[in-house]
C-alpha cells in the first residue's frame, strides 16, 4: 500500500485530489479506521508534518487527546488547506466554463469535476443543458439538429462533430497546399530566372553607370568650359597649320604668297620685259590716286 505524498501547499484542489486518494486505497484495503491516521500522518513532509505535529500537540494541552479517526483528520485539515470562498469560487468557475481552447472530452471532464468538488448535485436534463451552453457555437449547432435522449450521447455527438470538423480542416488545408504547390514552383523558378536576367543587368549596369556618370560631369559648368577649351585648342591648331600650307602658295600673277592665280585680289596683268624680268600692266583705276607731286614732276620732265 502506498500512501501519496503531501507538503501542505496552499492549493486547495491538491489537498481535496489528495484526500480523495487516500478515500480510495483505504477503501480498497478495508483498513481500520485508526490506522487511516497512521498511515496518513506517515506521508507527511515539509510544512504539513510541521504542522500536523502541532495540532496534535495542542490537542493534549487543551486535553482532548491525538486525532485519531480519519473523519476528524480531514475536517481539520480542510479547515487550514481550503479557504473558506473555495465553494463559491468552484460556483463561479462552473458558471463561467466554456470550451474554449479546449477538446470535448476535456471541457466535459472539468464540468464533471467541478460539479463533484462543488457538492453540487444536478439531473440529467439540467447538465446536458449546461453542456450544451458551452461548447463552442461551430459543434453546439450542429448537435442540436440530431436528436439524443442522454448526456453521453449528446457528449459522443458533440465528439463525432469534432472529428469531423477537424478532418474538413485537414482536408481544406491539404486542397489548398496542392493548389498552391505549382505556383510555388512557378515563382521560384520565376526567382531563378530573375536571379540570372538580374545577373546579367548587374554586368551591363557599370558601362550604363559609366556613361551616366561621363554625361553629369560634362553638364557641369567647370566641365563645360573645360570642353569648351578643348574644342576650340585643335581648331587654332588646324587653323595655323592651314594659315602655314598657305603662305607656301606663291601666286603667278603678282608673286604673292597664300593665294593662286584664280583667287588673286590684284587686276594687274604680269608681263615679262626684254630683260627677263615680271612687270605688271594695271589699268588706270588700279594705279591709285595721283598727287600734286607726282603732277610738277611730269611737267617738268616735259
Amino acid at each position: 500500500m502506498s500512501i501519496p505524498k503531501f507538503t501542505g501547499k496552499e492549493n486547495a484542489d491538491e489537498y481535496l485530489e489528495w484526500a480523495e486518494q487516500c478515500n480510495q486505497i483505504f477503501r480498497v484495503h478495508n483498513l481500520l479506521d485508526q490506522r487511516h491516521v497512521n498511515h496518513a500522518s506517515v506521508e507527511f513532509s515539509g510544512y504539513a508534518l510541521t504542522w500536523w505535529n502541532q495540532v496534535q500537540e495542542n490537542q493534549l494541552e487543551l486535553g482532548l487527546g491525538y486525532i485519531n479517526t480519519w473523519e476528524e483528520m480531514k475536517r481539520v485539515m480542510k479547515r487550514r488547506f481550503v479557504p473558506s470562498s473555495y465553494q463559491r469560487d468552484l460556483r463561479n468557475r462552473l458558471q463561467m466554463l466554456k470550451q474554449g481552447k479546449r477538446t470535448v472530452d476535456e471541457y466535459y471532464k472539468d464540468m464533471e469535476l467541478l460539479l463533484v468538488q462543488a457538492g453540487i448535485r444536478e439531473d440529467a436534463e439540467s447538465k446536458m443543458a449546461r453542456f450544451l451552453g458551452g461548447l463552442n457555437e461551430e459543434i453546439s449547432g450542429f448537435v442540436e439538429m440530431f436528436p439524443y435522449r442522454t448526456l453521453q450521447d449528446l457528449v459522443d455527438q458533440a465528439m463525432r462533430t469534432e472529428r469531423k470538423i477537424q478532418q474538413e480542416s485537414r482536408g481544406k488545408s491539404y486542397g489548398n497546399h496542392s493548389i498552391a504547390a505549382p505556383w510555388r514552383k512557378q515563382h521560384s523558378s520565376m526567382s531563378l530566372g530573375g536571379g540570372r536576367s538580374q545577373g546579367a543587368i548587374a554586368r551591363s549596369y557599370p558601362s550604363i553607370a559609366n556613361s551616366k556618370m561621363a554625361a553629369s560631369t560634362a553638364s557641369s559648368p567647370a566641365n563645360q568650359q573645360r570642353f569648351a577649351a578643348n574644342s576650340i585648342a585643335p581648331t587654332v591648331a588646324s587653323g595655323a597649320t592651314s594659315s602655314t600650307r598657305s603662305r607656301e602658295i606663291v601666286c603667278h600673277k603678282c608673286h604673292g604668297r597664300g593665294h593662286i592665280a584664280a583667287q588673286c585680289p590684284s587686276c594687274r596683268t604680269m608681263l615679262l620685259n626684254e630683260i627677263g624680268e615680271w612687270e605688271s600692266e594695271s589699268d588706270p583705276e588700279d594705279d591709285g590716286p595721283i598727287f600734286d607731286e607726282e603732277i610738277e614732276e611730269d611737267a617738268s620732265e616735259i
